[in-house]
């Protein structure tokens, strides 16, 4: 009885272990390398980037002309899920930005994530990658 109690408690913490290690893979700030089947050098001023705060339930990022910031379900995150519809940015005008407005109607259409240690990629409802993040260094 001893040994199926530890062996249980073990396991318990192995699921724990493996929840914040999803948590610290998926948290941090992410390039858009993929924007709809086009791919995108990323720049430290003109290509838009993301970032998931998962403990504060926290997205942010920028649009390559504009800052953006809203609420994100992490759990919905982590199964898969996703909706980035509570989402409110600066008004800058950037009239030259050449990323910012398919970047904006993608993200409005992203219902599902599938992830791997050096890239998340965003799914419409069809299961279609339509954007493709890496991990900024």
């Amino acid at each position: 009885m001893k040994s199926i109690f530890l062996a249980l408690l073990s396991l318990g913490l192995l699921t724990a272990c493996s929840a914040s290690r999803s948590a610290y893979t998926l948290g941090g700030e992410w390039d858009v390398v993929n924007l709809n089947g086009t791919a995108i050098t990323p720049d430290t001023t003109n290509t838009p980037w993301l970032g998931f705060n998962l403990n504060e339930g926290q997205i942010y990022g920028y649009t390559g002309c504009n800052q953006l910031n809203g609420g994100l379900d992490a759990k919905a995150l982590f199964d898969g899920k996703a909706s980035f519809d509570r989402i409110a940015m600066t008004q800058r005008l950037c009239p030259d930005s050449r990323y910012e407005k398919p970047f904006i109607e993608t993200l409005g259409k992203v219902t599902g994530v599938k992830t791997d240690k050096k890239q998340i990629k965003l799914l419409d409802k069809e299961g279609k990658e339509i954007m493709t993040l890496k991990k900024r260094k």
